[in-house]
């Protein structure tokens, strides 16, 4: 794999903007990436002044070559407004948590790119979210239009109450709390057959024996609890049917003298 292309996809700076550090073209830096032209010797400097890594890295890479980018902490660049990166410090850190140092999984696209994906997620997400909000009843009439919106709130305002205490967490608890309001989620699903066993496991691929993140057997624990709890208040809505039945067919013996319509 080309070395240049990973580090730049990965400390978030487009081609053109690599472009314009190095004062060359946009095209220039695609044929270094796609192998057309080799990187001079003063480029690779140029390259490794700038990101912070040793210069062999921008030529064809392996696998272990990308595990150990992955592995190198990220300094968000001081001299650039848009978050781009680079894996040394700028001399004395700002105190500002944004230039933190960090480090994140190995994905194939630009933290933009996944900004752009996260954002079209979030716009489908919000319209699934306003058209469930007529799941809530079969709104014929005004009257239960009115139920299944407030229905509905009540679901969304629970969530949103709970989630909204997040920043209040402790520093590092944050995403505990958020675990636990998913995988109580994803307890229901299970409980409905609305998700697999499949799909369970690839949420917790990265966390698997982990005893602060893998919470797939507590999840089925909980599903059981919902399932079964579910399959008892549909018991009790199926003795108060025949109930009902029973007595409508006591009430029509009566009134038709034993005719049944």
């Amino acid at each position: 794999m080309n070395g240049l292309k990973f580090i730049r996809t990965r400390c978030n700076i487009s081609l053109s903007e690599l472009a314009s550090v190095l004062s060359v073209s946009r095209q220039q830096i695609s044929t270094w990436e796609n192998g057309v032209k080799p990187i001079s010797q003063n480029r690779l400097s140029q390259l490794s002044k700038y990101f912070g890594v040793d210069e062999k890295y921008f030529l064809n890479i392996s696998e272990e070559d990308k595990e150990y980018i992955v592995s190198k902490a990220l300094y968000r660049r001081q001299d650039n407004e848009k978050e781009v990166y680079c894996f040394i410090k700028q001399g004395e850190m700002k105190d500002d948590f944004k230039y933190r140092s960090f480090s994140y999984p190995n994905f194939e696209e630009s933290l933009d790119e996944q900004m752009i994906h996260a954002k079209k997620k979030k716009k489908e997400t919000m319209e699934g979210i306003q058209e469930a909000m007529g799941y809530f009843g079969k709104p014929d009439k005004i009257v239960e239009d009115v139920s299944a919106i407030n229905r509905g709130c009540k679901v969304y305002d629970a969530l949103t109450k709970y989630l909204r205490q997040m920043p209040n967490e402790k520093p590092g608890t944050t995403i505990l709390y958020y675990n636990t309001a998913r995988n109580v989620l994803f307890s229901l699903l299970i409980a409905n057959g609305l998700m697999s066993k499949e799909e369970l496991e690839k949420e917790f691929e990265h966390n698997i024996g982990s005893k602060l993140y893998d919470d797939i057997e507590w999840i089925y624990e909980q599903a059981d609890i919902f399932k079964n709890r579910y399959d008892y208040k549909l018991r009790l809505v199926e003795e108060e049917n025949i109930k009902f039945r029973e007595k409508m067919i006591i009430l029509c013996s009566f009134i038709f003298g034993g005719k049944q319509i």
